[in-house]
């Protein structure tokens, strides 16, 4: 084996403009993924964090709106 396969490599970071994940970061990405399941169909029980469901419910919310405006436009 090789010496950098037994050590880890001190600069794993090797741009300067990296920026460490912060934990609005994180939450908006949970968020995203909560998102993301409600356009593929999945139910709200396979999200895992409150983060996530909180997407899940947003993005409900947002097709529930933009119906109840189809229907309004439709409407007039």
């Amino acid at each position: 084996m090789s010496v950098t396969m037994l050590h880890p490599d001190p600069h794993a970071v090797k741009h300067n403009r990296f920026v460490a994940a912060t934990a609005e970061a994180a939450a908006d990405m949970e968020r995203q993924i909560g998102r993301n399941l409600y356009r593929r169909g999945k139910p709200l029980r396979e999200c895992s964090t409150d983060d996530m469901v909180g997407g899940w419910l947003a993005e409900e919310q947002r097709g529930a709106d933009a119906y109840y405006l189809c229907m309004m436009r439709e409407a007039n």
